[in-house]
């Protein structure tokens, strides 16, 4: 008789716990998103581009809700490829000014665009925020590689990014077009870097995440500029000279003209 009501105890008890995830799981949420572009070509008469965001916000697969309520925050996240970083700081010693220190920074983002569809402080709470580590000002936290660290550097280096165009955030760039489905738009500068980017699709709900989505687009060169950068990669000492030769052949035709 105990082995039949502990039998009993523990189908009732797991029953009730398989019922219990079952009513919550239909209040969860899928991403489902699309990019205009997913391939960026630049050539000689590239001045900037715009790429749009496209997702809606639906049930999970398998789920009996079929209407999506409630009140939703989109934060996407852009990251361009990674590169390796140095800010130094310069003083001056004996009226000239040398390096001093730096800090290194190890694959660091050479682009970070931070969209929402309103401002931040509304969205979520900066716990919410260091947590995920979205924005600008937490990724040099992440890929500094000093034994002794300087937040000085890293504030130096969130702001050079800016100044550049390569890092900063948009919170007005989503837009909610019905209950569940929003685009947002991307402006991608003239001089962006080439390589793979990631876009991270963060959805919230009452100031928490409760979905994330990923996906990427690709930026490459085409044409005479990307023959340029193949070469100066593969063959940097015959660029070097290439460039060399150049420059003296452009000086002396210059010089050449001007004496006409």
């Amino acid at each position: 008789m105990r082995i039949n009501w502990m039998k009993r105890f523990s189908i009732f008890f797991f029953s009730a716990v398989f019922l219990l995830a079952f009513n919550n799981a239909g209040f969860s949420q899928r991403l489902v998103n699309a990019l205009s572009d997913k391939q960026i070509s630049i050539d000689s008469s590239f001045a900037g581009e715009t790429i749009s965001f496209f997702g809606n916000i639906e049930p999970e697969i398998g789920e009996r809700e079929k209407v999506i309520e409630g009140t939703f925050n989109i934060i996407m996240v852009i990251t361009g490829p990674s590169i390796d970083r140095v800010v130094r700081e310069k003083s001056n010693k004996f009226i000239i000014w040398l390096n001093s220190n730096s800090q290194v920074y190890e694959k660091f983002p050479s682009y970070y665009w931070v969209l929402s569809d309103a401002s931040l402080d509304d969205i979520t709470t900066p716990e919410v925020l260091e947590e995920y580590s979205l924005l600008p000002k937490h990724q040099p936290q992440k890929f500094s590689k000093n034994a002794n660290k300087d937040n000085r550097f890293d504030k130096e280096l969130v702001r050079l990014m800016k100044e550049e165009g390569y890092f900063g955030i948009n919170e007005n760039a989503i837009d909610f077009h019905s209950n569940s489905f929003y685009s947002g738009r991307l402006e991608l500068p003239a001089n962006v870097p080439v390589g793979s980017y990631l876009v991270q699709t963060y959805l919230l709900k009452d100031g928490e995440v409760i979905s994330q989505k990923a996906q990427g687009f690709f930026i490459r060169k085409t044409g005479f500029e990307r023959f340029l950068g193949n070469f100066a990669k593969q063959s940097p000492l015959l660029y070097g000279v290439f460039a060399v030769i150049l420059a003296l052949f452009t000086g002396w035709l210059g010089g050449v003209a001007f004496r006409r």
